[in-house]
């Protein structure tokens, strides 16, 4: 910790002012942050106000607060939106599995465990495909292959 607080003493007095100073010591804290393999926030926090006046820390803190909440909302906005479409598109081949296995019961009667368990492990377009293929089958396994 005193190596952290060393650098950000570095900063003359005098120039520890504004906007710029407090973006200086956000950048030297994100590059911290990335080249060592841990800087938890409690240690940035003793570092800044161990070595700059508490007004001028907490500054530095509410800036780093901010940036970090706003990095932390984007990553998780951006996981949502991964999990959502990842959900949507399990529900969609869940419904064309649906589809298939009502029209293959509907054409034949009954389906054997290995087609419902061919269809359970299909992808999106195996099972378009196979769909389309009901029309022209005579048996349920017909549609599966495509040797018409």
């Amino acid at each position: 910790m005193a190596k952290l607080g060393g650098i950000f003493g570095l900063v003359p007095a005098t120039g520890r002012e504004g906007q710029e100073f407090v973006d200086l010591v956000r950048a030297i804290g994100e590059c911290l942050k990335a080249t060592t393999r841990h800087v938890d926030t409690a240690t940035l926090k003793r570092a800044i106000l161990g070595c700059l006046p508490q007004e001028e820390g907490e500054r530095i803190l509410e800036a780093f607060a901010e940036q970090w909440i706003r990095e932390g909302t984007e990553r998780g906005i951006e996981q949502g939106i991964e999990q959502g479409i990842e959900i949507g598109r399990e529900r969609e081949r869940l419904h064309r599995r649906q589809v298939l296995l009502r029209l293959l019961e509907r054409r034949s009667g009954f389906l054997t465990e290995e087609t419902r368990s061919r269809i359970a492990v299909a992808t999106s377009e195996m099972l378009d495909e196979w769909t389309v293929r009901v029309m022209d089958a005579d048996e349920p396994d017909d549609v599966f292959f495509n040797g018409r």
